[in-house]
C-alpha cells in the first residue's frame, strides 16, 4: 500500500519495531518484545530506558525494565514554556 505524501515514514523500519513503537508511543511502558527489536529501537535513539518495575514470580522477585519515548524538541524548534 503507497504511503501518502502527507504522512511521513514511520521511526520503525519492520513490523515488529513499529508494534512495540507503537506500544511505548500509547502509553505501555513494558511491551512485549524481542530484545534485537528493543537494541534497535535503543540505538536509533527512539526509546529510553526510564526505569525498572519490581515482580514477583514463583522463583522470586526480579526487576523488568520500562521504556518510554524520549520528548524531542528539534523538529520545531521551539521549546515548551514552564
Amino acid at each position: 500500500m503507497p504511503r501518502s505524501p502527507s504522512r511521513p515514514p514511520h521511526p520503525g523500519r519492520t513490523p515488529a519495531e513499529r508494534r512495540a513503537l507503537d506500544a511505548i508511543g500509547c502509553g505501555d511502558t513494558l511491551p512485549a518484545m524481542h530484545p534485537k527489536v528493543r537494541r534497535n529501537l535503543l540505538d536509533a535513539g527512539l526509546i529510553e530506558q526510564t526505569g525498572t518495575t519490581a515482580r514477583r514470580d514463583a522463583l522470586g522477585p526480579y526487576e523488568v525494565p520500562q521504556y518510554e519515548m524520549p520528548i524531542s524538541f528539534t523538529c520545531s524548534g521551539a521549546r515548551p514554556s514552564l
